[in-house]
């Protein structure tokens, strides 16, 4: 049995494809309770008062990036324990397959990440629109409108940004200091 599990397939012994795919697994089935707890701490952490129905909208608003977030964290772990198969270990116009790889993996992230802070200015809108509600001017929700867009355009922006630097390894000094001004 241990020899079969030492077998190498693809540059990786079947040992380690067990631990890999097992892992992912896990994390597959195990991420809505993960995700489920964490949005209750972070919920804590943000929000010191003990509010059922801010509690409920924040999970309900935070669960599934935060799900998708944490599977993503897992796989990228775990796959990155494997060896690329001498196979798949080529160049194309000076990039190889695994700077490829690492891209896709850095823009799957940095959009997962984005989408999940997203979710947060619209709970943090909510909040605010629930407490602009009660005054009777108007000024105040369309404030609260304007800011929850300004915030999300700045969050697209952000990633874009980090995802020229960190996936094309883009100086983005000259494109910061250009929209700052």
């Amino acid at each position: 049995m241990k020899e079969i599990l030492q077998t190498q397939f693809w540059d990786n012994s079947i040992q380690l494809y067990l631990q890999v795919f097992g892992a992912i697994l896990a994390a597959f089935i195990l991420k809505k309770f993960i995700s489920r707890y964490f949005a209750a701490v972070i919920f804590r952490i943000f929000y010191k008062k003990d509010n059922t129905t801010y509690k409920n909208a924040f999970v309900e608003l935070i669960v599934e990036p935060l799900e998708l977030f944490i599977f993503l964290i897992i796989v990228l772990i775990a796959l990155n324990k494997l060896t690329l198969p001498q196979f798949l270990d080529f160049s194309i116009y000076k990039i190889t397959t695994k700077e490829l790889l690492d891209a896709l993996a850095n823009t799957a992230f940095i959009v997962a990440f984005v989408r999940l802070c997203l979710r947060f200015v619209k709970f943090v809108s909510l909040i605010f629109e629930a407490k602009a509600n009660l005054t009777a001017t108007q000024s105040d929700n369309q404030l609260v409108v304007f800011f929850r867009d300004f915030f999300r355009v700045i969050l697209y922006i952000a990633g874009f940004l980090m995802i020229l630097h960190f996936t094309f390894h883009y100086d983005i000094s000259k494109l910061v200091t250009g929209l700052s001004i």
